[in-house]
């Protein structure tokens, strides 16, 4: 069951470490089946529908800062060079690497579900 973790502080903060935890756990429950069979691109793909909706859940709803979004970027980046098996800390290989695959940044993905988040409840509320 996915939940949103908030924080105790004197803004409102949402905490993201239960999140990326259950992301870790689901990405290496999928890598540990499918790793040794399966191309990257099923990999990827398995990625992007079952363990990337995990990471991402309720966020549309909690303020994001620079830091946590860099954090949930360095969960895809290490996702990405554990698929791809690489130790390259180069990011913008990484990036590349998602760009090619369909895979958005943390930032573009959070900047999306929110916009379409607001759209909706202005639609619900004049509706």
């Amino acid at each position: 069951m996915y939940t949103v973790h908030i924080k105790s502080a004197k803004n409102f903060t949402c905490c993201f470490s239960h999140a990326k935890g259950s992301f870790y756990r689901a990405f290496n429950a999928v890598l540990g089946k499918v790793a040794n069979v399966a191309s990257e691109l099923v990999i990827i793909e398995l990625l992007k529908t079952k363990c990337l909706p995990i990471l991402y859940y309720g966020v549309e709803a909690c303020p994001v800062n620079k830091t946590q979004l860099h954090s949930l970027d360095f969960v895809l980046h290490s996702s990405f060079r554990k698929i791809f098996r690489t130790k390259s800390t180069n990011v913008v290989i990484v990036k590349d690497c998602m760009l090619m695959f369909g895979c958005s940044t943390a930032e573009e993905v959070i900047s999306r579900r929110k916009d379409k988040f607001l759209f909706s409840s202005q639609i619900h509320s004049y509706g």
